[in-house]
This record gives C-alpha cells, sequence and structure tokens, in this order.
C-alpha cells in the first residue's frame, strides 16, 4: 500500500477497499563479478532500461543513467530502489518486466576507451501484485462460471492462497475455507466456492477473462 503521494488525476492506479493506491518495490543492485578472466571493474555510459506492459502498470522513472560506475575495491554496489503500481484497466495477463543494461566497460580507464556491451534479464511480476481478497465472499457473480472435479480433496483455499492473504493482512478476517472472493483490478470480482465434499471447485465472475486467470493460479496452486 502507498501511504505517500503520488499524481493520479484520471484515476487510474489500482487502490485497496480504503481507497489507498497499491504498489511493488522493486530493487535492483548492479554489482561486477570479475570471473576467471576479469577484464576491468571500470565502467562508463552505463544505462539501465525499464520496460513494463504500459496497460497493466506504470512506473514514475525508467531509465537510469551514470556517467561512471567503478567496483574496484570493496565498492558497494549500485543499488536503484523504486516502485511499480498496478492500474486498474486490465487483468494480469500482461505481467512481464524486461530489464536491459548498456555500458562500456574500460580496459584502460586512463585512456576512457573500452568495450561497448549489453546485458538484459526479464522478470515476472506475481499473482498478488495483481489482485486482492475481499472480506466478503460475492454470490451474485455468476455470468461467468467454471466447475472442475479433483481425483482429491482439495485443500483449505486460506492455505492455497496464504501469500496473498498475509501480503494483504487479512489472516484475522477470514475465517471460512471454502470460499474467496478476489477482485482484479480492472473492478471484476471472481469467487471460488469447493463443495462441502472437497472434491469439485466452482469458480464464477461477471468477466470470463478474469475467472480464466484465477482458474488457472488456483490449478497452478494445488
Amino acid at each position: 500500500m502507498c501511504n505517500e503521494y503520488i499524481e493520479d488525476p484520471k484515476k487510474v492506479l489500482a487502490r485497496n477497499n480504503d481507497g489507498q493506491i497499491l504498489r511493488a518495490k522493486m530493487k535492483i543492485t548492479m554489482s561486477y563479478s570479475p570471473g576467471v578472466n576479469p577484464v576491468s571493474p571500470h565502467f562508463k555510459g552505463v544505462q539501465l532500461n525499464i520496460e513494463l506492459p504500459p496497460q497493466s502498470t506504470y512506473m514514475d522513472q525508467k531509465v537510469y543513467r551514470y556517467e561512471q560506475i567503478s567496483f574496484e575495491g570493496n565498492t558497494t554496489p549500485t543499488i536503484i530502489h523504486t516502485f511499480i503500481y498496478p492500474t486498474n484497466k486490465v487483468p494480469p495477463n500482461l505481467d512481464q518486466v524486461n530489464l536491459s543494461l548498456t555500458y562500456q566497460q574500460m580496459k584502460d580507464p586512463i585512456k576512457q576507451t573500452g568495450t561497448l556491451r549489453s546485458a538484459a534479464i526479464s522478470a515476472k511480476l506475481g499473482f498478488p501484485f495483481f489482485t486482492q481478497i475481499l472480506p466478503d465472499i460475492v454470490r451474485e457473480n455468476d455470468s461467468a462460471k467454471v466447475m472442475i472435479s479433483l481425483d482429491k480433496q482439495a485443500p483449505s483455499l486460506l492455505s492455497v492462497f496464504r501469500d496473498v492473504i498475509e501480503s494483504q493482512h487479512l489472516t484475522n478476517r477470514l475465517q471460512n475455507t471454502r470460499m474467496l472472493t478476489f477482485l482484479l483490478h480492472n473492478h471484476a470480482p471472481v469467487s471460488i466456492l469447493v463443495s462441502k465434499d472437497d472434491v469439485r471447485i466452482r469458480f464464477q465472475s461477471t468477466d470470463f477473462a478474469s475467472l480464466n486467470v484465477i482458474v488457472t493460479e488456483t490449478v497452478r496452486r494445488i
């Protein structure tokens, strides 16, 4: 949750039930490992680009530039702390973060000469980033429905989604082990209802795309 001020005049950022803007903290550490054949711990013209799906996320700053970075001796690594904000427009199917780094590794720091290099890495935003759990069960959202049958007893939903529950500080508020309602940031509620014999799970929502997100995640977890 975000208690700091951020401008959102068009109300595109997702909020929790109390109206607080949601966000996730991202920590990026830039360090250097010399390896077997070290070249140089000195770098110049370093630029880090962060690419996010604009439909589902927002970030204040996506480009970081450094004229020079040195990892000589016991130099503290360069660390970037930033925040990613989910938007309230789409379900969590656009979840990839791409980081690309360009730099010149200086073979001769005095002459400022070296080789231009680049590196890239990708990561996925976690499921809790894109959804909230409502304290009350929604039952009237059944225009889209899916039923699955299990060959074993279904585990407690509170156990299956423990990380989401704990991240939203709902551990003491949720008691029903067979029913949960998720609210995606596109405001589509998705309810999970486990049968009394614990072998059937019913998913229902007002939006099929959102329903599919919760069904896929639930099946992956159990």
